[in-house]
């Protein structure tokens, strides 16, 4: 059965005084451990009300002297962090190599023409020459497109030069 779900529904009706629905009762005509757990919640508030003032009238001498004496003494100070700080200068010089790398890498480099043997980047620099070069030879339908639009504009240019009898640029 789901008993937990029952008494959860117990507290539920005990907590804001609520008739107790029907399904709950048939649970606990049938369910020994829910009438006992439903018992049992009844008779806390009174057992609370008639046990605390005892509790309360105790002697708490024996408590109130070991809080004190722990109070009393001295908090021990934390040990140094030495491991951390040896970390600072091994972080701090990884940033600033990171910086230095990519300084290298992604700026153009400004050094005259007949020092390229001593620039790191220059390989890189007539690799990106010689791929853009590449790329421009290669036939893209693009470049077939505006080829076709050129060829159909100055044709219409002509047409209308012919047509209207005008001229287009400087007379010869």
């Amino acid at each position: 059965m789901l008993c937990s779900w029952y008494r959860w529904r117990i507290s539920k009706v005990l907590d804001t005084d609520r008739a107790r629905p029907r399904s709950l009762g048939r649970h606990l005509e049938r369910c020994p451990e829910c009438r006992e757990f439903e018992r049992f919640s009844a008779a806390l508030p009174g057992r609370s009300r008639s046990d605390l003032p005892a509790h309360l009238d105790g002697d708490f001498s024996e408590l109130t002297q070991t809080i004190m004496a722990g109070v009393g003494r001295t908090i021990p100070s934390p040990p140094a962090r030495r491991k951390h700080l040896r970390l600072i200068p091994l972080a701090s010089t990884a940033l600033i190599t990171a910086a230095v790398l990519i300084a290298i890498a992604f700026f153009p480099s400004s050094a005259p023409p007949g020092l390229s043997e001593l620039n790191p980047l220059a390989p890189w620099e007539s690799a990106q020459t010689a791929f853009s070069e590449v790329l421009e030879q290669v036939e893209s339908p693009y470049r077939d497109e505006l080829a076709h639009l050129t060829h159909s504009l100055s044709a219409s240019a002509e047409f209308f030069q012919v047509f209207w009898d005008i001229r287009l640029g400087p007379e010869e």
